[in-house]
């Protein structure tokens, strides 16, 4: 009996370690400890199974009342990961099925913008048509551009949202005014409230701080999508911004609350449940986003991320309001600032001043395989006055810049599309450095994320320009950074000056 029951001991030690252990080596421990039981009955003192089981009845009660437990135990545990395995699959497939019904309201959204530019875009092709049947052409390249605008914030919408998920936004906080950045937006927003015949109103409650400590473009752009939203929605009426501060709780700093209040469509109840969802704004059918609905989803997000949070109030056929709080940081010794208002009446037409075209007098080498990208750059610099080069891969533009130097007359830039046949912008733009040409390259490209920026300054690129660029934009660029070329050669060529 003594020496059966020193045999089982190993196995009476693992039946009692079971808890550290997952239910798929729980049952590899109750084989061991049947085997165990055999091996005592059987092989232990002269293998006399009738002898060996009288005497050793409590090893053997023992082993059953501890296989018992074991059994039990084994099976809460294998119902419990049972359990948790299908509400883990459940989550999978609630996300999968989001993300679907995300991807079809976002190519819903797409094609209704792409149906209204392509087919004005036809008509143009065929003729505007004569009498009553002729298309009002400014309103229809108006359209046609308004619309391309918007598919341009539904594609940085998505690159934004993309950066979120992926922890690649940082907070770069700093001193700012608050004042500054709703006034701002108001200003930024003025044309579309003005177009559209309604009030947009920005009213400061109470004293607020003159500076406070946050990341300005973020909480810009937490606004920005707020009141563009909000005034886009509204048909009559108007939005109303009013800003007031928040005392601080006695461990964490004041809050400032900016709310967001419009006359528009308004939401329901269910409408409101799927709002800052992921991916919920998309699904939840919201009618107030009339888009993918991420715009809100990332407000929500980046206040959170400056410390405070977006909650919401809403009547459908009444309007909505917004509430956007944002940590202010240390308000020790800051001014306070009273009362400060700002309205944009009902006025007719912008007050819109024409920014004058920039004259480019220089020679640029446009390195692009798309040949319709090709014309329309080469069109828009040669009006401009520059002379224009084209080359259609990276081969082809390393060829055309290295000719150009040893002929002592070296593009004045070059424009680099970054991802072209044969070879690569990139490596393209290795190469020119390498063999000495130190003007301007501009990355122009269609990558936009901050992995791509810098992947292009490490190429030595001196700029980062994502497409689409607005003709007023890549006119500057060049002039400005042929001009600081042309300035710091005249610095090193006259060290005295």
């Amino acid at each position: 009996m003594a020496t059966g029951a020193v045999f089982y001991i190993p196995f009476f030690i693992m039946n009692l370690r079971t808890k550290l252990l997952k239910p798929t080596a729980w049952m590899a421990v109750l084989l061991l400890s049947v085997i165990g039981l055999t091996a005592v009955l059987v092989y232990v003192d002269g293998g006399d199974f009738e002898a060996n089981f009288k005497s050793n009845t409590f090893v053997i009660l023992a082993v059953v009342v501890a296989a018992g437990i074991l059994l039990y135990s084994a099976y809460g545990q294998v119902t419990q990961f049972v359990r948790e395995f299908e509400q883990a699959r459940g989550k999978a497939s609630s996300a999968v099925q989001a993300k679907h019904e995300f991807i079809a309201s976002l190519s819903h959204e797409v094609r209704a913008r792409m149906m209204t530019i392509l087919g004005y875009t036809e008509l143009m092709l065929h003729g505007s048509g004569d009498g009553d049947a002729a298309l009002d052409q400014d309103h229809v390249m108006k359209t046609i551009y308004e619309n391309g605008e918007h598919l341009m914030l539904l594609i940085d919408d998505v690159t934004n949202i993309s950066k979120l998920e992926s922890a690649k936004v940082m907070v770069e906080a700093k001193p700012c005014s608050a004042i500054g950045v709703v006034a701002g937006v108001v200003d930024d927003l003025h044309n579309a409230a003005v177009e559209k015949g309604i009030k947009l109103e920005s009213e400061f409650t109470g004293p607020i701080p003159s500076v406070i400590r946050t990341d300005p473009d973020l909480m810009r752009r937490v606004l920005y999508n707020l009141v563009d939203n909000a005034v886009r929605h509204t048909e009559t009426g108007g939005v109303k911004i009013v800003t007031k501060l928040m005392a601080a709780s006695s461990d964490k700093h004041a809050h400032l609350c900016v709310e967001v209040t419009d006359t528009g469509i308004g939401l329901s109840e269910k409408q409101q449940k799927h709002l800052f969802r992921p991916f919920g704004a998309a699904t939840g059918n919201t009618g107030h986003q009339g888009s993918s609905g991420l715009g809100l989803r990332i407000s929500k997000r980046l206040a959170e991320m400056l410390g405070g949070d977006i909650t919401l109030s809403s009547k459908q056929g009444v309007g909505s309001s917004f509430f956007v709080t944002i940590e202010t940081g240390p308000l020790d010794g800051v001014d306070m600032v009273d009362g400060a208002q700002q309205t944009v009446g009902q006025i007719s037409q912008p007050d819109i001043q024409p920014q004058p075209d920039v004259s480019l007098t220089r020679r640029i080498l446009i390195a692009e395989d798309d040949t319709g990208i090709q014309r329309l750059l080469a069109f828009v610099l040669r009006r401009a006055g520059a002379e224009v080069e084209l080359a259609s891969d990276g081969r082809h533009a390393v060829d055309k810049a290295q000719a150009a130097m040893r002929e002592g007359n070296p593009f004045d830039a070059i424009l680099m599309d970054m991802q072209m046949p044969v070879m690569d912008g990139y490596e393209a733009t290795r190469l020119l450095r390498k063999a000495g040409y130190t003007h301007p390259i501009i990355a122009l490209t269609a990558h936009a994320l901050e992995e791509d920026r810098q992947n292009c300054l490490d190429a030595g690129c001196d700029v980062f320009v994502t497409k689409p660029v607005k003709k007023s934009l890549l006119l500057s660029i060049l002039d400005r950074h042929t001009r600081s070329h042309d300035k710091g050669r005249s610095t090193s060529a006259n060290p005295a000056a």
